[in-house]
């Protein structure tokens, strides 16, 4: 059994990848519509949503990137969704657990 390796050092700091081209950039998104949900407004169709899970916000006309697909951009109080325009299917972007949310808040 082979001793494991250190792990390597990262070649460039945190700040010293933001002058990298293309990287920690936001601002080359380009939201065409965010609108704000409203408690009033229902999502009652959506079979997607967990049982305590509300929408935060909707981005309509999102295109990703990587598969060229048009959608609409859904952030939720657990996660991150993308509903694809044509098929309508839910493509996960990501999960926010909320112990990580709570660390962040304490910081």
């Amino acid at each position: 059994m082979a001793a494991p390796r250190p792990r390597s050092t990262r070649s460039t700091s945190l700040r010293d990848s933001d002058k990298l081209e293309g990287t920690a950039c936001w601002d080359a998104l380009e939201w065409t519509k965010i609108e704000p949900v409203t408690s009033s407004v229902s999502h009652a169709n959506l079979d997607l949503l967990l049982d305590a899970e509300r929408i935060v916000v909707e981005g309509y006309g999102v295109v990703l990137v990587n598969t060229d697909e048009a959608g609409t951009l859904i952030v939720t109080n657990f996660r991150i969704l993308f509903l694809s325009e044509g098929t309508r299917n839910i493509i996960a972007l990501g999960t926010i657990p909320l112990a990580a949310i709570e660390k962040l808040n304490k910081m």
